[in-house]
């Protein structure tokens, strides 16, 4: 039987639709190709403005084009600054622990800026640093500038927490002078990852879900929201979203969010149906079932008040314009446990790269109650904004740096409640 169009709630998609981008990995050294002689004007002209400040960006220099800068004012010449960029370019694509000797051989690694740092705050270290890679990457094209600073976070994020090299950056975390080192890493994984790239997705993550969806897995989006637009949109029909769906994160969900859960009417909305839009190939979801449990769950939002709420359990099904059944997305309203990363041979985890700092995290450090340590030594978690699963071991990598208390700034998540 044809669906009558004018029963399909066509906006229930509409945020992501318009805001979400899928960024994919770029050869950041190609960047030097789009190094314009207006962006070396550009920059000559900030160093003229920001004398004081440039102390701080000293690092992403050779020391003696520093130090004729300070001391005579001479500005280096454009072949100078090209080379300087392509070098940065170099490192940033392919040698992540050479980046680390270069910004240590040219003064980032030090006490003085440490203790400057220390004393600025958060805002105003993070702050810099953003603005300077964003300069870094300057273009006209926003969304290009975006896709290299993905890559940029996406290769720090595997420097700081990878087996191969966790142990450098390990004892990057016992030495004070490295701190302005792995606060410049931070503030570039938070900023693209977690602050504005909460959104996004990473093309690898979609492919790599495909592949495991292909194979005739379910995916346990956990804390996912309504975040399944991408998924549907690039062929993952079998879902299931594990998340409280808290009334004070409306911004990090779809329009009419709630909508999603329980309907309208004495049957709580089944029967109704929704567009997904996939150009020539738009989509339909009908809500098949709703189940409200004989449990509750308490949550302290935001705004400090506590509230409980009702565990429930909300199934659509998805089928595409002449009515083949395609898969089907589950709606599981409750809070997220262990045994859900205790999952079967047909389920793969996903997660958003906050949710990943909150499930690595300790309970005393505001996380889930989660412990990696009891992971499968086989689990592969796909991460939205990460080109890569993360393991068992990143986990317990990202466990230990955010017990260890020698170093403190920015966290990797945050709490968006």
């Amino acid at each position: 039987m044809a669906r009558d169009l004018h029963d399909i709630k066509k906006d229930v998609f509409k945020n992501w639709v318009d805001d979400q981008v899928v960024f994919n990995r770029v050869r950041i050294d190609s960047m030097f190709e789009q190094l314009s002689k207006k962006n070396i004007t550009k920059l000559k002209k900030r160093m003229k403005k920001q004398i004081i400040e440039l102390q701080a960006m000293a690092g992403f220099f050779n020391v003696s084009i520093l130090n004729d800068f300070l001391a005579r004012y001479s500005l280096p010449s454009e072949k100078e600054l090209q080379r300087t960029f392509a070098h940065i370019y170099s490192l940033l694509e392919r040698d992540i622990g050479q980046l680390v000797e270069y910004l240590r051989d040219n003064g980032v690694a030090s006490e003085p800026l440490n203790k400057i740092e220390n004393k600025q705050g958060i805002n105003t270290v993070s702050k810099k640093h953003e603005e300077w890679v964003d300069f870094l990457f300057d273009q006209e094209d926003d969304e290009g500038k975006d896709e290299f600073l993905f890559t940029v976070a996406n290769n720090f994020f595997e420097y700081c927490f990878n087996k191969e090299t966790f142990l450098a950056f390990k004892k990057m975390l016992k030495t004070p002078k490295d701190y302005p080192i792995v606060r410049f890493f931070y503030s570039v994984m938070w900023s693209n990852l977690a602050e504005i790239g909460w959104q996004h997705w990473h093309g690898a993550c979609l492919a790599g879900l495909r592949e495991q969806a292909d194979a005739g897995k379910e995916i346990v989006y956990v804390a996912g929201g309504t975040d399944i637009y991408q998924l549907i949109k690039h062929g993952i029909y079998n879902i299931r979203v594990i998340d409280p769906l808290l009334p004070t994160q409306p911004k990090y969900y779809s329009q009419g969010w709630d909508w999603f859960i329980k309907g309208e009417g004495p049957e709580s909305g089944i029967g109704e149906r929704a567009l997904v839009p996939c150009g020539q190939k738009n989509l339909f979801m009908e809500r098949i079932d709703y189940k409200a449990f004989d449990k509750t769950f308490t949550v302290q939002l935001s705004n400090k008040k506590k509230e409980t709420f009702e565990q429930s359990e909300t199934t659509w099904h998805i089928f595409d314009k002449r009515e083949k059944f395609l898969g089907e997305v589950v709606f599981e309203r409750r809070l997220t446990n262990q045994d859900d990363f205790d999952v079967s041979k047909n389920q793969v985890v996903l997660l958003s790269f906050n949710e990943l700092y909150f499930v690595a995290a300790p309970r005393d450090c505001d996380g889930w109650g989660i412990d990696p340590k009891r992971f499968n030594e086989n689990i592969k978690i796909f991460v939205k904004q990460l080109e890569k699963p993360v393991n068992k071991q990143v986990m317990c990598n990202m466990r230990h740096e955010i017990r260890q208390e020698d170093f403190a700034f920015i966290e990797l998540g945050s709490c968006i409640n």
